[in-house]
């Protein structure tokens, strides 16, 4: 994981806020994840489900 953020294949990046209609029954790294990508735009994310 240090080469990928070294080679900037991977940011590290923090939410500033998560909206109250993401639902509170997912983790909070996947409540996380979808929060930066309503924050930043994108369009595609990548959550694994166990």
């Amino acid at each position: 994981m240090l080469q990928a953020i070294t080679f900037s294949w991977l940011q590290v990046r923090s939410v500033s806020t998560i909206a109250p209609s993401i639902p509170l029954e997912l983790d909070n790294g996947e409540r996380e994840v979808i929060a930066l990508a309503l924050e930043t735009g994108e369009q595609r994310i990548l959550l694994n489900f166990i």
